[in-house]
């Protein structure tokens, strides 16, 4: 990995991005970890888990969380490797109506933001947080992937109030925090480290995490990227009831639920019932190293 920001950003991103591979590197871990115990629901919720226990799914879930720490640690030169854009000032519009650009640094290489009728001039257009593509070199097979961190609004990645949240893993209460009572798992939308790992999953596979998911809609329209708690467990924060989820195999093609469910695990003090934090009783605690 490497970067390509100013130094306005540059400490952030690098702290953010550490413990990014840190989140990853921790819930794959975390699930093959069997002596200590998953409370909550935020497996079942995150990826239409069986149960705490889903053996296969626990499985998938390591490799896929392997997978995004080793493309992370690859290096980026001459190439293969991840390098993460702190501005969009390096893509050209070239094509208005489907949001298409030029890399004019990596050879011209088409990048496809979107698609967004009507799109900006700059690729993050004043509405995207973060994204993410695949590159190949003119000359070769070789290639690598940028993570393009936005700034241009307040709902840019670059804006989050908080770089990472790795105070919480052995101190404090976030129970106590007002905002943790509202936004339930939702809260870790403030952390830069969350957004940079929701990245890290489609820079995994493509494949795996596309930007738009494999089951329609009822009426056949499809299915774009699933973000936040109540769009992928389809029901309020809090709310037991069943609601309208997703169907099992989206949520396992969607990065925002590998990337919550990594945050949600990082924390060894608390689990989420329902999208809602609890804590957990001491005995029940997983080591926050996880050798």
């Amino acid at each position: 990995m490497a970067d390509d920001c100013v130094p306005q950003y540059a400490d952030r991103v690098r702290q953010a991005a550490v413990e990014a591979m840190n989140m990853a590197d921790y819930a794959a871990k975390r699930a093959v970890l069997n002596s200590y115990p998953r409370k909550g629901n935020l497996f079942e919720d995150m990826l239409g888990a069986t149960g705490p226990d889903d053996d296969a799914l626990l499985s998938q879930v390591r490799l896929w969380f392997v997978a995004a720490g080793d493309r992370m640690r690859l290096p980026t030169s001459p190439s293969d490797g991840v390098v993460i854009h702190c501005s969009d000032s390096f893509l050209t519009l070239i094509d208005k109506n489907n949001g298409v650009y030029r890399d004019r640094t990596r050879a011209g290489a088409r990048v496809q933001v979107g698609p967004r009728l009507g799109a900006a001039e700059n690729a993050c257009g004043g509405v995207l947080q973060a994204f993410e593509y695949a590159y190949y070199s003119s000359e070769d097979s070789d290639g690598g992937q940028v993570i393009v961190l936005c700034s241009d609004s307040t709902v840019g990645a670059l804006q989050a109030p908080d770089a990472t949240m790795d105070s919480w893993r052995t101190a404090g209460n976030l129970k106590e925090i007002s905002l943790v009572k509202e936004l339930g798992i939702d809260f870790f939308g403030r952390f830069l480290s969350y957004k940079i790992l929701h990245e890290m999953m489609h820079a995994a596979s493509s494949t795996q995490f596309p930007g738009q998911l494999p089951d329609k809609n009822p009426d056949g329209s499809a299915v774009g990227e699933l973000y936040g708690y109540e769009r992928i467990a389809g029901r309020k924060i809090g709310q037991p009831d069943a609601g309208t989820a997703q169907t099992v195999n989206n949520r396992q093609h969607n990065a925002d639920s590998y990337a919550l469910l990594a945050c949600g695990w990082y924390l060894p003090s608390y689990a989420y019932l329902n999208g809602e934090i609890k804590i957990v009783k001491a005995a029940d605690r997983p080591p926050a190293v996880i050798e």
